[in-house]
């Protein structure tokens, strides 16, 4: 404040004093107060007798009504932007409608006055109030108009949809009755020609024996099948056998030392994510994101939390049933098993359990593509 004071005093006296009074009478010179009041009931009118100087010390701003092309350029700034299932013309009809509907209420309130000396008060803020209720009420009640009308269209598109396929029933029927004659008519004479076929049933015989050598065959080759896909089961056997003595060699100690890290590495979020999908527990949908600089997939270890927390977690893992592993399964466990952390060395360096986690879900995979 000395600054200014020495800049616009010439002479100033510089003291405590003289500085607390110019910025008193800065104050005083620059302060403006806004009152705004509203005539409704006598609080108004109260005020103003037991404070005179709300009248004589200032200046007083009476709002009047508007106008009536006041009010229609109001609705118009309003309305003109709100989308309305309306021709133009309607919805300027409603705008100017809105105005009329304000001044109609204004002049019943001076008629009202007039009759029994009561002022009933229609403000500004009264018309935008009523503004905004109407385009509030319009948005819900279109709203339900819209559901019904879908209802009632739908309804009548299955309605056109039942007529076109009784039409075409009844084409079809036509139809099968020309074919149900025909198959009458052939059933006739294919009555005459088994007797004539009896003689010929040597013929037919020696033709059923090249049929049951060729079945022969095709047993053959079933069975050479089989004991391929027999001898691939006994390949996969010693990693299911090594996959079910990793379940084994897991603790409960392991599990509460794994539930006790809050963010356990990627690998382990990655193998509980595959025991997750073979037991078809919820997961959300798979997605790629970037964790601690290594791309994987979106985890659901809160998911694998919960199913650690249930005291049958490896007795559930030991007596898995495999034979119940579809398809669509291991279509959606073969990204994470493809995944370069999904290793056993990998899993080493995270958790012992982790190598187990991990031996078995690739156990699982292998079993059921061969069992297949």
């Amino acid at each position: 404040m000395r600054p200014i004071v020495k800049k616009e005093v010439k002479g100033f006296v510089d003291s405590a004093d003289n500085l607390w009074r110019f910025f008193q009478d800065r104050a005083r010179n620059n302060l403006h107060v806004i009152l705004c009041m509203s005539p409704v009931g006598d609080l108004l009118s109260s005020r103003c007798r037991k404070f005179p100087g709300l009248i004589n010390c200032t200046t007083v701003d009476w709002f009047l009504p508007w106008p009536e092309a006041g009010l229609r350029n109001v609705s118009e700034s309003f309305i003109k932007n709100f989308e309305m299932d309306a021709k133009p013309e309607v919805k300027q009809g409603i705008m100017a409608h809105m105005g009329n509907v304000h001044k109609i209420v204004q002049d019943a309130t001076l008629e009202y006055f007039d009759k029994f000396r009561r002022n009933v008060y229609v403000t500004p803020k009264s018309y935008l109030s009523f503004i905004k209720s109407y385009t509030q009420v319009y948005s819900v009640e279109h709203g339900k108009v819209k559901v019904l009308a879908d209802k009632i269209n739908s309804g009548l598109d299955k309605l056109h949809q039942a007529q076109d396929d009784v039409a075409k029933m009844k084409i079809e029927l036509r139809q099968s009755e020309v074919i149900l004659a025909d198959a009458v008519r052939k059933s006739s004479e294919l009555l005459k020609e088994i007797a004539v076929a009896t003689a010929g049933a040597e013929k037919v015989k020696s033709s059923a024996k090249v049929i049951a050598d060729a079945a022969n065959e095709k047993a053959t080759t079933i069975g050479a099948e089989k004991a391929e896909v027999e001898k691939d089961l006994a390949a996969a056997k010693p990693a299911l056998l090594e996959a079910e003595d990793a379940l084994k060699a897991i603790r409960p100690e392991d599990i509460k030392n794994l539930k006790a890290l809050k963010n356990p590495p990627v690998v382990i979020k990655i193998i509980f994510d595959g025991v997750l999908l073979l037991r078809r527990r919820g997961m959300i949908k798979c997605q790629m994101v970037e964790e601690k600089g290594t791309l994987c997939y979106k985890d659901n270890y809160g998911e694998a939390s919960k199913m650690m927390n249930e005291s049958s977690f490896l007795t559930d893992l030991q007596g898995f049933a495999k034979e119940c592993i579809t398809d669509e399964d291991c279509e959606l466990l073969n990204p994470y098993v493809e995944h370069p952390l999904f290793t056993a060395d990998v899993a080493k360096k995270a958790s012992e359990l982790a190598v187990g986690l991990c031996k078995w879900v690739k156990a699982m995979s292998t079993y059921h593509m061969i069992a297949k």
